[in-house]
């Protein structure tokens, strides 16, 4: 119960969800530039054409400062700096079922 309150609390946040949702749709890595534009698009409603390089910039600190250091220390996404990729782990199906059954449209 109380890792299903965790996970919950992790993905109460607008942008780890959407982080989360970018990735399970990917089903692949991502660069934090893909995965910064693809969030722009689902909070925003901007294309990925028409993001300025100051929104693009800002959604990419967040990542790196707040949103990937959570979601790493959860287990729920890998992040690997120096090859700039981000990727779902494998023990973060509990939390792609939640996003399923909870977050879905």
């Amino acid at each position: 119960m109380e890792e299903t309150v965790d996970t919950l609390r992790i993905l109460s946040q607008q942008r780890r969800l959407a982080i989360v949702t970018a990735l399970k749709e990917a089903d692949e890595p991502l660069t934090t530039d893909e995965l910064a534009r693809e969030v722009a698009f689902r909070e925003l409603g901007i294309y990925p054409s028409e993001l300025t390089e100051s929104q693009l910039r800002k959604i990419r600190l967040s990542f790196h400062h707040v949103h990937l250091p959570k979601l790493v220390a959860a287990d729920v996404v890998e992040y690997t700096p120096s090859g700039d990729t981000v990727r779902l782990t494998a023990e973060s199906t509990d939390v792609q079922r939640i996003v399923d059954v909870v977050f879905r449209d």
